[in-house]
């Protein structure tokens, strides 16, 4: 009997041991895991292509971000360079360093993508002060101020202008009528204190192209600084004309130049 119990139990010491075996031969999951972000903000990147290459050799392995910017990849042990690449973003690489993974679970590696900086068509437009004009409310413009509309439709007519705005006062609209009329333009009537919601329908709408904008000696200094440039003297006759040129998002060269009759020299 002590024979059959001692037989029983080297048997179940003998599973166990084999058992015990087994599991410290199973392979511990190991590789890197992490999120891509837009570098300098918590944007998640999604649909990233990133690229794992084991060191001295064309062993490679990739995997791409899911819709909130993770991933996960298993990878053996070793030293690997990571390349991550996304239409709308530069490269992003660890070369000349390496991810290390050590075989010991997944460790974190969080990709910082930088978003490409597209080049764009400048943007080119002609900020003015009304014309001269009359008394009263809602004045419409002089005998000289119509000589200076005239002027300006002279020499608008040779930049290309594809839109022309004013506001909602006449002797602004007075002033692009000779313009409007000899490109067959409808002027397009903002409202005088929207410099914001004007300068972003032009940047949106109009991209690339050459503006007309008809305005009032305060609002011309704040047409030009949301379009992103400076006002470097202030609006003080009727002959300034701005011309502002938009290169890149809130960045623009501004040339200062008189016309008309009687212009003054800067």
């Amino acid at each position: 009997m002590k024979s059959f119990f001692m037989r029983r139990l080297l048997a179940a010491a003998c599973c166990c041991f084999l058992f015990s075996s087994l599991v410290a031969q199973k392979p511990i999951p190991s590789g890197y895991q992490g999120i891509a972000l837009e570098e300098g903000s918590f944007i998640k990147a999604p649909f990233v292509k990133v690229v794992f290459v084991l060191e001295k050799t064309d062993i490679s392995k990739q995997v791409a971000t899911d819709e909130n910017g993770a991933y996960r990849i298993d990878l053996k042990p070793g030293r690997y360079y990571v390349t991550a690449t996304h239409p709308d973003f530069e490269t992003y690489t660890t070369a000349p360093g390496f991810f290390v993974v050590t075989g010991k679970g997944y460790q974190t590696g969080n990709l910082f993508m930088t978003r490409k900086v597209f080049p764009m068509p400048p943007t080119t437009i002609l900020v003015l002060r009304h014309a001269e004009a009359g008394a009263g409310d809602d004045p419409g413009l002089t005998a000289a101020g119509e000589a200076r509309a005239e002027d300006l439709a002279h020499i608008a007519l040779q930049a290309g202008v594809s839109a022309i705005y004013a506001t909602q006062w006449k002797r602004t609209q007075e002033t692009a009528q000779p313009l409007a009329a000899k490109l067959r333009k409808v002027i397009v009537i903002k409202n005088d204190m929207d410099v914001e919601g004007l300068a972003g329908e032009i940047l949106s709408q109009h991209k690339g192209q050459t503006v007309l904008v008809v305005g009032h000696q305060p609002t011309v200094p704040m047409i030009i600084r949301e379009l992103g440039g400076k006002l470097v003297s202030p609006v003080e006759g009727h002959d300034d004309l701005y011309i502002v040129t938009v290169y890149a998002p809130g960045k623009a060269h501004v040339l200062h130049l008189q016309y008309g009759a009687g212009a003054r020299i800067l």
